[in-house]
């Protein structure tokens, strides 16, 4: 995924315990403000224990202790990640029709999620054939 899509929040986070785990946190507390607690406060059924593990949970209570933390929603990302399992449906075989009803969208928000790709892929290929100014 480019980093275009991912928040200030959502790096640090994902270089501090890796992306698995800022995954699973993203996922469970996507929009929300969690607390850090210490890393002294940190026990078997703390919420953070229980879903990363307390290796990870300290790790991110050192950095963040005793601050509330603002997880991102990481729309754009849940989007990009949609349309491209929507494209690869597509390409597959399935009707438009089909990917709409399954995706809850409509049929023209479908067509125009493949021809944006379409688009996409087109420009890309016209720029992979052009010359530099100094290419010879």
């Amino acid at each position: 995924m480019p980093d275009r899509h991912k928040t200030k929040t959502y790096v640090e986070l994902e270089m501090l315990v890796g992306h698995d785990a800022a995954e699973k946190l993203i996922n469970e507390y996507r929009g929300q403000e969690v607390y850090i607690s210490a890393p002294d406060k940190l026990h078997d059924e703390h919420k953070l224990v229980k879903l990363l593990g307390l290796d990870v949970a300290k790790r991110l209570s050192y950095y963040w202790q005793d601050t509330i933390l603002t997880l991102p929603i990481q729309l754009a990302k849940t989007l990009t990640e949609r349309n491209h399992e929507i494209v690869a449906k597509h390409k597959a075989g399935a009707d438009t029709n089909e990917l709409a009803k399954a995706y809850g969208l409509h049929v023209r928000t479908v067509r125009k999620i493949i021809a944006k790709y379409k688009t996409d892929q087109a420009r890309a290929a016209y720029a992979r054939m052009q010359l530099g100014l100094f290419d010879y």
